[in-house]
């Protein structure tokens, strides 16, 4: 009986919404910018930020993922992890070439 309680309190709950405020960071750096990143399990990932997309190249223990995102959220730490146009270039071109080797 306990268990059928529990189950009808969590249907019950409420959605609830953080919010956040935000400001606009005007920066000295064109566009577009290249980041790289590196999670807690060492994947690399680099990232080209255009005007009206990001690009993400990232490598895990499973394969890589290339994805573009039309909407996109950059924080102040970001700043921090700017890189190089050739690094982001050669990181794509590594990616592009195993999916070619994949694909034949």
């Amino acid at each position: 009986m306990s268990l059928y309680f529990t189950i009808l309190k969590i249907k019950e709950m409420k959605l609830k919404i953080i919010e956040t405020k935000s400001e606009t960071i005007e920066t000295e750096f064109d566009l577009p910018v290249y980041f790289y990143y590196q999670d807690e399990d060492c994947h690399d990932e680099y990232v080209m930020v255009t005007e009206k997309e990001k690009i993400s190249v990232k490598y895990t223990y499973f394969g890589f993922n290339i994805s573009v995102a039309n909407h996109y959220f950059l924080g102040e730490n970001d700043l921090t992890c700017i890189t190089k146009k050739e690094y982001f270039d050669n990181f794509l071109k590594e990616a592009l070439e195993d999916l070619s080797k994949i694909m034949n």
